[in-house]
């Protein structure tokens, strides 16, 4: 037997997430915690269907429209973009990638004047011919 319930039935649930969807705090899942008076970790419980498959639903449902507004809000410029990226990568599965091509070598940016320029280009232009 687990640990005892924080919410007596599905409906209990339901009308904690749905006060906490009403505030005008921006939504995540520990603000959802804290509204609830729980552990983010006993809302994870709740999630992962540990006190009963029926109280995953509403959890999960929450956590849906969590992403959704972070999305919302990224891709129509109303939260921060580093932020939103943040969330979305740690806590919903997003990656960010960055892709490099090339062999691995360290490539090295040499400053040259007007005239060491005509000099390279006149030997690239040579090396370039003699092949």
């Amino acid at each position: 037997m687990g640990r005892p319930r924080a919410f007596a039935t599905v409906e209990d649930l339901q009308r904690g997430i749905d006060s906490y969807l009403l505030t005008d705090d921006p939504k995540c899942f520990i603000g959802l915690a804290v509204h609830l008076g729980v552990s983010k970790d006993t809302v994870n419980a709740y999630g992962t269907g540990e006190y009963g498959e029926e109280f995953s639903v509403p959890i999960k449902r929450v956590v849906d429209t969590i992403e959704a507004q972070t999305v919302s809000g990224l891709l129509g410029g109303k939260l921060n973009p580093a932020g939103s990226i943040f969330v979305l990568c740690n806590n919903f599965d997003y990656q960010n990638k960055q892709y490099r091509e090339g062999s691995g070598q360290t490539t090295q940016i040499i400053k040259l004047d007007a005239e060491a320029a005509k000099a390279v280009a006149s030997e690239l232009q040579t090396a370039i011919t003699e092949d």
